[in-house]
């Protein structure tokens, strides 16, 4: 809310963050152009005390790709949820899940949910997955390409926010998870 002013006229700059698409900005109510993700929203006015500007950061989660040239990264995703990265916690999966077993399809749907329960609430993101049996692997480091993929079933994955990681014990994580696509 503006308060310090009456009637001057001057310019009020905005950053919108490179990870948001579809920023809204409104004055008292009515909407204004918002550019893109990265740029500056800048609002010339005659401002009048109980002006009210309004700035909307939508917050989807969306999959993320490294740079190719991240050699061992090469074709994995993350999640991010506005600027927060998420990750795989073993504590959140269902019992007995490697978490070196799953991988990800981008065209599944992600879901951010509220959780009262974690750290005093919290977002999560829930996806679909794939969980590979790599049991026909033991005790071999290589072996010859077969046609045939790993025995795959599909899996319900939750992920928390990075920044939560081991608050609730000591467990596999992962951030960056092999891609289907």
């Amino acid at each position: 809310m503006i308060d310090e002013t009456d009637g001057e006229q001057w310019i009020l700059s905005l950053r919108i963050p490179g990870w948001c698409a579809g920023a809204q900005l409104a004055v008292n109510g009515q909407p204004l152009p918002a550019p893109g993700e990265g740029r500056y929203a800048a609002v010339e006015r005659a401002w009048r005390p109980g002006d009210m500007v309004e700035l909307n950061l939508p917050m989807a989660p969306r999959f993320i790709r490294p740079h190719p040239y991240m050699g061992d990264l090469r074709g994995c995703v993350a999640i991010e949820r506005g600027p927060l990265v998420y990750c795989f916690e073993a504590v959140d999966q269902e019992a007995g899940l490697d978490l070196r077993h799953i991988s990800l399809s981008t065209e599944a749907g992600l879901q951010a949910n509220w959780q009262d329960e974690l750290l005093e609430g919290a977002v999560t993101v829930t996806t679909a997955g794939v969980l590979s049996d790599l049991s026909n692997w033991t005790n071999q480091i290589y072996r010859p390409q077969e046609p045939a993929r790993s025995p795959q079933r599909p899996i319900h994955l939750i992920a928390v926010p990075y920044f939560a990681w081991a608050n609730r014990g000591a467990g596999a994580m992962r951030v960056w998870v092999p891609s289907e696509d």
